[in-house]
């Protein structure tokens, strides 16, 4: 997966060529083909996009691993996030815990797209993208982590205040706020990035 991404980019003359990668924890593929759903935008995206019908989830079948392996090509047993946080053990005699406050660097054991478009000179970007905190290959992070605004990269906190996509800087605030309204901050800062600065690959989880 990491050698056709880097393939094409490579391939591309042009720098207007850009890639978002959307993945929404809950809906299933099959929603796609169902007439019921009323999801008329996500058909029109996935018709004039790409959309996979289907996908084999990875073992653990939960958001963080299965996320970082759609960003390295490869299964948990490699990249290491084999859950939605770092595992902990506090001492002896003490239950082992499950620290989502963790940096990238001590989660992620191999490189990601982000990693290898960076390199290469490309503009990335992630929103609300799992195992992202403290991610040097983002240009625009806004990463699945408990303390999301404290984590996300400064200019792009300053410009989401500023245009009052995000009330302040306060992280409890923000926790407590309903999921669909979450989904809809990420939206409104997801789309604040590609105006602003067009991300050749972005990264972008609801």
């Amino acid at each position: 997966m990491l050698l056709w991404f880097c393939l094409t980019f490579a391939a591309m003359a042009s720098t207007n060529h850009h890639v978002i990668l959307i993945t929404i924890d809950g809906l299933a593929a099959y929603y796609l083909g169902d007439a019921k759903a009323a999801i008329p935008t996500f058909r029109r995206l996935a018709a004039e996009g790409a959309a996979a019908e289907g996908m084999r989830v990875c073992n653990p079948s939960i958001t963080w691993p299965n996320h970082t392996t759609l960003v390295t090509g490869v299964r948990p047993a490699k990249h290491s996030v084999l859950f939605n946080g770092l595992l902990t053990r506090p001492g002896v005699g003490k239950a082992v815990r499950v620290e989502p406050a963790s940096e990238m660097s001590a989660l992620v054991a191999v490189p990601t797209l982000f990693d290898v478009l960076h390199h290469a000179g490309y503009r990335t970007a992630g929103i609300n993208w799992p195992c992202t905190r403290a991610a040097v290959a983002l240009d625009d992070n806004f990463p699945d982590v408990p303390d999301q605004i404290a984590h996300t990269t400064p200019r792009l906190r300053e410009e989401l205040i500023a245009a009052r996509i995000l009330e302040g800087t306060n992280d409890s605030s923000f926790r407590g706020l309903s999921a669909p309204l979450k989904d809809q901050i990420w939206t409104a800062a997801a789309i604040h990035v590609l105006r602003e600065r067009r991300p050749h690959f972005m990264a972008f989880h609801l």
